[in-house]
């Protein structure tokens, strides 16, 4: 069925799957890997099976449990430990961590976190193959493979993609691998019909099960799929039997599956089972297997050297990749990056990202601060500079990331207002606490009660001094003395500012209670439509910003 070099390369392969799969365990346990690590041992004939009959432009979907599909792809495995750890010489530098995987440089397009999720995305992809060599007229015999297990079988994306793909005769094999258990949930008690293989026929495509434990039997099926998906016949729906031989993630303790049945799929390991098929048949001897076994080990165990010694990422990527709008809130480069000739837009971005929340008019247009940035540099310059027009969700979701030693207070909606001063020629801003009508001057150190205030249009405001005022102004009650005893310092930037507040315990809940305040306030102001309109992508689905 097979010859000598491609022997070797699937036992590599699968080899390079396990050993990977056996040091994430080792890390995890060690406290180097966090959160948590579902691993792929026993279904490596699935991923090695179907994957390396793919060419470099095929694109796959995984699931949470992705390592190996990466590995199989042609991910490096330098870059896939690297992205564990969480270092920047990940393939995702860092940010993708252990559930969502993603290198476009080898066509894998991911792994999900939910179940079913990455179905459509497979499909997306497919519809693109096709549509390039039809619509466009362009040569493109390009395939997906979406994997996903025996648990989103029940799902709706998984129905919806079917009949798409049949429809439409997408390029795509639909890769079932069915390891018999989703999470603590038997396959046999979640499904009507436990033969997944039988759907592909109830949606007019090929329907096909294969022992997932036999990479040559994997082989064979997968060939025919992906030879019919490349000349135009359409999608495959393929069900691998398999076997995890461990829990579902390394957190569970595998307590629900009956140990005879532990045994019995133990006993077919597909490492093994291939290793006994090359030596027997003599397309490889027993010092062939270990010399693979020792240069995968000591590539594992370099990726794991390399990905601790790798940098952590920089601070500046956080919020890249968020926003498909290019202008969207960009915290940009990092000031060691920035070049010597640049020095005024280093130091105009990191007093961008100290302003951390402005809140943008109700069409989310360019603010006076990028307006005021682009005028003091010239064209050649405004490139290199992402525009900072956050949008009012980022500004909700701050206000409840009270830390335990600070409370990170930024606004500028109606109840912060901006007057101009007559005798100084200066702007002065103002928060106002609207349920002891308390505000914190922008310039001072003191946060006052009205009495000390001048009122003006509805609000009180006060005069920024010209020399720093550490006086109190006025006389206090008791009630307001307890809640203002505490040390504030108020950085002023143009049309709002950031309050940095170190308090006690009791002063932290009455912090938490007033900004609650405020965020009903938003509800009941203009500013409910713009924040309604922005929550749509999930945030509307939260109680807290209800």
């Amino acid at each position: 069925l097979i010859t000598k070099e491609e022997g070797l390369l699937l036992y590599e392969d699968m080899t390079l799957g396990r050993m990977f799969e056996n040091m994430c365990a080792q890390l995890y346990y060690r406290e180097k890997i966090f959160g948590f690590i579902h691993l792929y041992n026993g279904q490596e004939a699935i991923s090695t099976g179907f994957i390396k009959l793919l060419s470099q432009k095929d694109s796959i979907v995984s699931t949470y449990r992705d390592h190996v599909h990466a590995l199989s792809k042609g991910v490096p495995a330098r870059a896939v430990m690297s992205e564990l750890i969480g270092k920047a010489t990940g393939c995702c530098h860092g940010q993708g961590g252990l559930l969502h995987m993603f290198s476009k440089e080898h066509n894998f397009l991911g792994g999900f976190a939910f179940i079913g999720e990455g179905i459509p995305i497979a499909a997306g992809a497919a519809f693109t193959s096709k549509y390039k060599r039809e619509v466009l007229k362009e040569k493109c015999d390009d395939v997906t493979v979406a994997f996903f297990g025996d648990g989103t079988c029940n799902n709706g994306q998984f129905f919806e993609c079917l009949n798409m793909a049949a429809l439409w005769k997408l390029p795509i094999i639909f890769v079932v691998e069915n390891n018999l258990w989703a999470i603590g949930m038997s396959h046999l008690r979640a499904t009507s019909d436990p033969a997944i293989w039988k759907k592909g026929p109830a949606f007019g495509m090929p329907g096909v099960h294969v022992d997932g434990m036999d990479v040559l039997k994997v082989r064979e099926v997968a060939k025919e799929a992906v030879n019919r998906a490349r000349t135009g016949e359409g999608p495959t729906l393929v069900e691998c039997e398999t076997y995890r031989f461990r829990g579902h993630s390394l957190a569970d303790s595998d307590d629900l599956r009956d140990p005879a049945e532990k045994a019995r799929y133990r006993v077919r390991d597909p490492i093994d089972c291939l290793k006994k098929y090359l030596i027997e048949n003599k397309l490889a001897s027993e010092a062939d297997l270990k010399a693979i076994e020792k240069k995968i080990d000591e590539l594992v165990e370099e990726a794991v050297e390399f990905a601790d010694q790798s940098p952590a990422p920089l601070r500046s990527q956080l919020l890249e990749n968020v926003f498909a709008d290019p202008k969207g809130f960009g915290i940009g480069l990092d000031a060691n990056e920035i070049e010597p000739n640049n020095k005024e837009i280093g130091r105009e971005m990191i007093r961008l990202r100290k302003v951390m929340i402005r809140e943008p008019d109700a069409i989310g247009k360019e603010t006076k601060v990028e307006e005021s940035m682009h005028l003091q540099m010239g064209d050649d310059q405004r490139s290199q500079v992402r525009t900072f027009t956050p949008k009012n969700h980022i500004m909700m979701e701050t206000l409840h990331k009270l830390s335990l030693r600070e409370a990170v207070v930024s606004h500028s909606t109606p109840s912060s207002s901006v007057v101009e001063d007559d005798d100084t020629n200066k702007k002065t801003s103002s928060f106002v606490n609207e349920k002891e009508n308390d505000y914190v001057d922008a310039d001072a150190d003191q946060v006052h009660s009205p009495r000390d205030s001048t009122y003006i249009k509805g609000e009180y405001q006060v005069q920024v001094p010209k020399e720093k005022d550490t006086s109190v102004p006025g006389p206090r009650n008791d009630s307001s003395q307890r809640s203002l005893e505490f040390k504030s310092k108020v950085r002023r930037n143009k049309n709002s500012f950031e309050a940095i507040v170190s308090a006690s315990s009791f002063q932290r809940r009455r912090i938490r209670e007033r900004t609650r305040k405020q965020i009903k306030s938003l509800h009941s102001n203009h500013a409910y439509p713009i924040i309604k309109s922005n929550f749509h992508a999930g945030y509307s689905k939260s109680s807290k910003y209800r």
